[in-house]
C-alpha cells in the first residue's frame, strides 16, 4: 500500500511535455474553474493539451485556435493518435474542445464553431456494475475484522493504522447510506454534517459546485462520530470530516481512498488486485470491476428496487439530467424479466 502522507508517483506513466500555454486557453480554464470541479478542469485541460500535442506533431506548431477549420478536427478524429483510443476517451476530448469553442463564441471571438458536424462514434451504454449484497457485506466487514487483529497486537505503532481503519469503516458506511461520489465524501467539511437536524442531514457539494442536502443514516453518523473520538481533536467548521492521518489540515484524497478500497476488496476475497504484468493488467481493466464508485451504483439500484421514485433518486445522487438516473432502471428490469418470463411462458 502507498504511504498516505504523500502522493504515490511510482507507477505514474511518463508524461509528454505540455504544449505552450495560450492566453485564450488560460482565460478559459480560469472561467471553467469557477463553476466546475477540479476533476472537470483537469480532464478538459488534459483533453485540449492532447489535441495541441497532436497538432504540433502533425503540423509543426501549436494550434491557432481562431483559425482552425473543421477539416483539422476531422483529421484529428481519424488519426491513429485518436482513433486507437476508447470511445469514451475520444468523446471526452471532443466535449472539451466543443466547450472551449462555445466559450469563444460567447466572448465574441468567433461567430461559428469549427466543431459543428463532427461527432465521434456513439458510446455504448454498458449497464453499471454493482455489488451483490454478500459482496457488500464482506467488503464492509473486512476493515472491522482487520481492526480486531490490530488491536490484539497491542502495539503503539499500530495506533495510526487503527484510526485509518475506523475512518475507512466510516467512509464505507457513508457511501452505503448516502450514495455519494468519492470526491464528495472526501470534500465533506465538519460544518456540512448537521447531526442535530431531525433527521440528521449532510450538505454536499457535487459536480459543477452544485449543492444538495440529503439525509445521512444512523450507521454512517455513528461511524463518523466514533472515528472522530479517536482523533487527537475532532474536526470543526471547515476542517475535513475524513483525514489522511490525524492532522486536521490534510483531508483524505479520492486517490488514497481508492488504494484502500483495492486493499479491502482483496482482504474480503471479493476481488483480486490488478496483475502487475502490463498485458494481463490491460486485459483485466476491460472487464467490469468493483470499486468504491460502484457502491454509488449499488445505492441507486437498491433505492429503485425499494420503490423510491426516479426524481427522488436523481436528487439524492445529484444528477443534472434524469436520463443519467434512468440507466439504473435497466438493472432493475434485468432482475424482473427472468421472473416475468418464468411466470408467463408466452411473454
Amino acid at each position: 500500500m502507498p504511504d498516505e502522507t504523500e502522493e504515490n508517483t511510482s507507477r505514474a506513466k511518463p508524461r509528454r511535455p505540455k504544449a505552450p500555454p495560450h492566453p485564450l486557453l488560460e482565460e478559459f480554464y480560469q472561467q471553467l474553474a469557477i463553476s466546475n470541479s477540479k476533476y472537470t478542469l483537469r480532464n478538459y485541460t488534459q483533453a485540449i493539451a492532447d489535441f495541441s500535442i497532436w497538432h504540433e506533431e502533425r503540423w509543426g506548431g501549436p494550434p491557432n485556435w481562431l483559425e482552425i477549420t473543421r477539416d483539422t478536427f476531422r483529421a484529428y478524429l481519424l488519426s491513429p493518435h485518436t482513433s486507437k483510443r476508447e470511445t469514451s476517451v475520444i468523446r471526452l476530448r471532443f466535449a472539451a474542445l466543443r466547450a472551449f469553442y462555445r466559450w469563444l463564441i460567447n466572448i465574441r471571438k468567433l461567430e461559428d464553431s469549427p466543431m459543428e458536424g463532427i461527432r465521434p462514434g456513439k458510446l455504448g451504454q454498458p449497464l453499471p456494475t454493482i455489488f451483490t449484497q454478500q459482496q457488500l457485506e464482506r467488503l464492509e466487514a473486512a476493515p472491522g475484522a482487520s481492526l480486531q487483529k490490530e488491536r490484539a497486537k497491542g502495539e503503539k505503532a499500530q495506533q495510526l493504522e487503527n484510526i485509518r481503519i475506523c475512518r475507512d469503516i466510516a467512509v464505507f458506511k457513508t457511501l452505503d447510506c448516502c450514495g455519494l461520489r468519492i470526491s464528495e465524501v472526501c470534500g465533506l467539511a465538519a460544518q456540512d454534517l448537521r447531526a442535530d437536524h431531525t433527521p440528521p442531514v449532510i450538505d454536499v457539494k457535487g459536480k459543477g459546485r452544485k449543492e444538495r442536502t440529503i439525509p445521512i443514516g444512523e450507521p454512517a453518523l455513528d461511524a463518523i462520530l466514533h472515528y472522530w473520538s479517536l482523533l487527537p481533536k475532532a474536526p470543526t467548521k471547515e476542517e475535513p470530516v475524513f483525514l489522511v492521518g490525524t492532522s486536521l489540515d490534510k483531508p483524505l484524497s479520492p486517490r488514497t481512498f481508492q488504494y484502500r478500497v483495492v486493499k479491502w476488496l482483496a482482504t474480503a476475497d471479493v476481488q483480486a488486485p490488478l496483475p502487475k504484468d502490463p498485458k494481463e493488467r490491460a486485459a483485466k481493466k476491460k472487464e467490469p470491476r468493483l470499486s468504491a464508485h460502484k457502491m454509488r451504483h449499488t445505492f441507486a439500484t437498491r433505492a429503485l428496487d425499494a420503490g423510491v421514485g426516479l426524481l427522488t433518486i436523481k436528487k439524492l445522487l445529484g444528477h443534472a439530467n434524469l436520463a443519467t438516473t434512468e440507466k439504473y432502471t435497466h438493472l432493475t428490469t434485468q432482475k424482473i424479466l427472468p421472473i416475468y418470463k418464468k411466470a408467463h411462458p408466452r411473454a
